[in-house]
């Protein structure tokens, strides 16, 4: 009776760690391309690729190639900033293991620019940040001591 529940509980666990490894998702996915403008076709460098499950992020280089490496296989989101374009989303599914490559249309239209967010200027007033010996100092001269 107690080796038949043993062999049970130990067939139980050996199931479960065995299901548990096929429904996790490895990080062992790629994806590669270029940044581009919609218009132009021109590269776009230091274009960021953010992956949104973590916020990692890489950078295009000057011929606005990007490689982004250990990604989850499954729908996989990103988010696309660069200087003068709006943030422009990306979703792709990726295979376990597989490397794809994708282009990434940035719209340097009136349209799409007009798009990107515009900041209000902001100024900020603020008296010097004075150390605590300077303070110590200026009382000292004031009172004479």
């Amino acid at each position: 009776m107690h080796s038949t529940l043993n062999l049970s509980l130990r067939l139980l666990f050996a199931t479960a760690l065995a299901s548990s490894g096929a429904l996790a998702q490895t990080a062992d996915s790629k994806l590669t391309g270029t940044v581009v403008d919609k218009g132009s076709r021109a590269p776009i460098a230091r274009a960021q690729i953010i992956f949104v499950g973590d916020s990692r992020s890489v950078m295009s280089d000057s011929a606005g190639r990007y490689t982004f490496d250990a990604l989850p296989s499954g729908i996989v989101r990103f988010a696309i900033r660069a200087a003068g374009f709006p943030v422009t989303p990306l979703t792709v599914a990726l295979m376990p293991g597989e490397s794809m490559a994708r282009v990434i249309e940035l719209d340097s239209t009136d349209t799409g620019r007009s798009a990107a967010q515009r900041l209000p200027r902001v100024s900020i007033d603020a008296p010097p940040v004075l150390g605590p010996r300077y303070a110590d100092f200026e009382r000292r001269r004031v009172t004479g001591r």
